[in-house]
């Protein structure tokens, strides 16, 4: 019977030592595009826009582009990172387009990204478009996701972000 106490202490240690050693406990935060909202210079860009129950529609006018930012609550824990941004949402055409994504940490930018970034173009579908950030970015404030909304269409349009995610975790090989 001593055996046994014995070993089973012994692998109680070996796997509280085991999950003390796992580097992070990793996670996807969500939240509804409803938090969008649109940079206040940019506004007399904006055709119109509305928030319903699940997303936020915003219509660009013809030839301009307007910046929309996502706020995000991080926990209030030290070692928590970032490694991915998410993105579901749908398009009008495929002449407005995100041209730039950022990330920022309180007034830190951590990531930046251009391009020409479709989303779905349907009323009834979305699309899930992911950024990679290249390395854990460590989240020390408010963080915030912005997306530069450009319209090179002929008529105003619009797009409608529906969930905005980011992926990372909480780093417990630190403490």
């Amino acid at each position: 019977m001593h055996r046994l106490i014995k070993g089973l202490t012994v692998l109680s240690l070996v796997a509280v030592l085991a999950v003390a050693a796992y580097p992070a406990q990793i996670y996807w935060y969500f939240t509804q595009g409803t938090a969008a909202v649109f940079q206040t210079d940019d506004l007399a860009k904006v055709a119109s826009y509305s928030h319903s129950a699940v997303e936020t529609r915003v219509v660009v006018k013809r030839g301009e582009s307007v910046w929309v930012h996502v706020p995000f609550t991080n926990p209030a824990q030290d070692g928590v990172f970032i490694d991915m941004v998410r993105l579901i949402w749908k398009a009008d055409a495929r002449n407005i387009f995100i041209s730039q994504v950022e990330v920022c940490d309180v007034l830190t930018k951590l990531w930046s990204k251009t391009g020409n970034f479709q989303g779905a173009i349907s009323t009834s579908s979305a699309k899930t478009t992911d950024w990679k950030l290249g390395q854990n970015w460590k989240v020390q404030g408010g963080l915030t996701v912005s997306f530069l909304v450009t319209n090179k269409g002929g008529k105003d349009q619009g797009v409608s972000l529906c969930s905005v995610g980011v992926h990372g975790g909480v780093d417990t090989s630190h403490r």
